[in-house]
């Protein structure tokens, strides 16, 4: 909705961690909790809800490209909602 990737990353991961004070969440270092997603960039058209509950049309979209892991361990994430292409 306007962010640049490296922004939309900076305030789903680092940003809140540092907010909450949780130096060992929203990295990849070593030695802290490792949660991450593999995910492939696409540019396609495709239409969305917001948060306001209003339809809006998207030009890239992320998409989980292999898996997810949370604390090191492989699990799926297959219950997320679907944006529909145009």
């Amino acid at each position: 909705m306007g962010l640049p990737l490296e922004r939309v990353i900076e305030t789903s991961t680092t940003r809140p961690a540092a907010i909450l004070s949780q130096d060992e969440l929203g990295t990849l270092r070593i030695g802290s909790i490792a949660d991450a997603a593999v995910l492939e960039k696409q540019e396609v058209r495709f239409l969305f809800m917001d948060s306001y509950d209003q339809q809006r049309i998207g030009n890239e979209l992320l998409i989980d490209a292999a898996n997810s892991f949370r604390a090191a361990a492989d699990f799926e994430c297959d219950n997320w909602p679907t944006p529909t292409k145009l």
